[in-house]
């Protein structure tokens, strides 16, 4: 399943809904490099990978994505895949 809205802070409400359900390892939230940090809620970041080193958020490979049963994501990020 993804889940996909136009609106980030849509996407981040929505992590934070399943994430009562949904451990770290089940559900992604996929977010833009160019996002800030402090943008995203900590509990949507919880289901993020955050680089604390070069300070951005970083994009797992398809690969890496194919384990997870939900990737929660936007439009404008699903439409440049890596």
């Amino acid at each position: 399943m993804i889940a996909d809205s136009g609106v980030f802070s849509a996407v981040d409400a929505l992590v934070e809904k399943l994430s009562d359900n949904f451990t770290p390892a089940q559900l992604y939230r996929l977010v833009a490099a160019s996002r800030n940090k402090f943008a995203v809620p900590d509990r949507a970041r919880a289901y993020a990978r955050f680089n604390e080193q070069k300070e951005v958020f970083e994009t797992p490979t398809l690969s890496e994505l194919t384990p997870y049963r939900i990737i929660a994501t936007t439009r404008f990020l699903s439409l440049h895949p890596r």
